[in-house]
């Protein structure tokens, strides 16, 4: 089966079934990913690399002039799905609109999408269906939807994001990790005179 095969799999045999839960993906390693569907459609995806640090990065892409002051992240803390209850905090209180709050959720979906297929391609992993019977818990951090998006449209733009990753030769290469200078002595004899490109370099 390709690369993307179980996840694209498992995600169609769910349309048509008005599953609302989750799916939660392990890889042999114990990293986790889960996807939350509202009737069968997608409302959020977590987990992966590096939370705090993608959290971080979608702020500044689609809300450059929030001030994360505004943000109350240790009440945040206490709900599973943390990101997404800011997300509709933060569009509670006008602070993003709706338009910045749907960018975010889409984004983050793509990206822990596109996760999934390129483990998979190295790997098989675990999927594990929990079903939720009436509502996702307070605890949760999802009882307000903000947008459900249709799984199919969801899988197009992933496989476009993905096939273009495949087709420069990358599979292999995980675009969240950032190379380490392991000899900054060596690095900075290399840059003397130009000490602002070696500390734009390092940082």
């Amino acid at each position: 089966m390709s690369s993307s095969g179980v996840l694209k799999q498992k995600l169609q045999s769910l349309q048509g079934k008005k599953f609302t839960g989750r799916i939660d993906i392990k890889n042999s390693q114990g990293k986790e990913w889960r996807l939350y569907f509202c009737l069968s459609r997608l409302m959020w995806a977590d987990g992966g690399y590096y939370p705090y640090r993608a959290w971080e990065r979608l702020l500044s892409k689609y809300c450059p002039h929030l001030d994360p002051h505004l943000m109350d992240i240790t009440r945040a803390k206490e709900f599973e799905c943390w990101n997404y209850y800011l997300i509709v905090s933060l569009l509670q209180r006008f602070l993003i609109t709706k338009e910045q709050a749907l960018s975010l959720i889409k984004e983050r979906i793509d990206i822990i999408l596109f996760d999934i297929y390129q483990v998979e391609s190295q790997e098989k992993l675990n999927y594990s269906f929990v079903l939720v019977e009436d509502n996702f818990p307070e605890e949760s951090g999802l009882k307000v939807s903000i947008t459900l998006l249709k799984i199919e449209s969801v899988l197009q733009s992933v496989d476009n994001i993905w096939r273009q990753w495949e087709s420069l030769g990358l599979a292999k290469f995980n675009p969240h990790l950032a190379p380490v200078v392991k000899n900054p002595v060596l690095l900075q004899q290399q840059f003397k005179g130009k000490e602002n490109t070696y500390k734009k370099l390092v940082s």
